[in-house]
């Protein structure tokens, strides 16, 4: 049975107008190019009625069937996207205070540094302390090195903006974290280096040392800093978080040991 061609166009149309309600608006501009390319080609495959017997027009299954397809080709994109602007955060976002919590926790579950670096800046002069290990134990013997420098108005020839204080008579007191007054140790000069200087000491207590490095440059010129040492105290305070003065921060990687060393020296008072 042959099918008229104004029964397949009628037939097309009431099945896309039922089904355009369900697409979105670019769903239903592509459809309307979609039946109208299926228009234009069912004419053109069926002029006219005597013209069927060679040439079919196609089924209304056939028309309904590319409708469809072209619908889900369409609605399945957009659905997904309204999808993915409709779904709300799996978490909000942490505050202030958890992220600081959170740091502090995996801080705690972390082993403290094998060298801890300060670095301070007094007037003209910066000085750059190295800890070993970084937060040392009562009992625990501790490395302390010290890179000192001047830090000239003009840049110098070899040294640029940091020149090494060479020959430099530096004192180290140490007060317990009780506020004891513990001495004051000379602090001697590494051979072979310009401007670092170094001594051991072995802290008895747990809490925060206060160390004060005195001292005058080769010039006479009186030379003052401070810096903290850490025993068995992890996590660090937020105040000794970091590096210091970083931006001025030279510090060797030479490592100071000798047998002179092992025990500090008192300076005369």
């Amino acid at each position: 049975m042959q099918v008229p061609h104004s029964y397949s166009h009628q037939h097309s149309h009431q099945h896309s107008h039922q089904l355009s309600h369900q697409l979105s608006r670019e769903g239903r501009s592509l459809l309307s190019r979609a039946i109208s390319r299926v228009g234009r080609w069912s004419s053109a495959a069926s002029p006219t009625v005597s013209t069927l017997t060679t040439a079919p027009a196609p089924a209304p299954v056939t028309i309904a069937a590319t409708i469809a397809m072209t619908m889900l080709m369409v609605a399945a994109p957009t659905a997904t996207a309204m999808a993915a602007e409709s779904a709300p955060f799996a978490d909000p976002p942490p505050t202030s205070q958890e992220a600081t919590a959170t740091q502090t926790e995996k801080a705690a579950n972390t082993e403290p540094p094998p060298v801890r670096v300060w670095t301070t800046r007094q007037d003209a002069f910066v000085f750059t302390a190295e800890f070993k290990p970084g937060v040392p134990k009562p009992g625990q013997l501790t490395e302390i090195l010290f890179s000192a420098s001047s830090l000239p108005k003009t840049a110098h020839p070899r040294f640029g903006t940091q020149v090494p204080m060479n020959d430099a008579h530096l004192t180290l007191r140490f007060e317990s974290p009780r506020g004891e007054d513990l001495g004051r140790y000379l602090a001697h000069a590494l051979p072979l280096t310009k401007g670092r200087y170094g001594l051991h000491f072995t802290p008895s207590e747990r809490g925060i040392y206060r160390l004060v490095l005195e001292g005058k440059t080769s010039e006479g010129s009186a030379v003052r800093a401070e810096f903290a040492l850490p025993v068995n105290v992890w996590p660090l305070p937020d105040a000794l978080q970091g590096a210091g003065d970083s931006a001025h921060a030279q510090v060797s990687r030479r490592v100071f040991t000798g047998t002179n060393a092992e025990k500090p020296r008192k300076a005369a008072q």
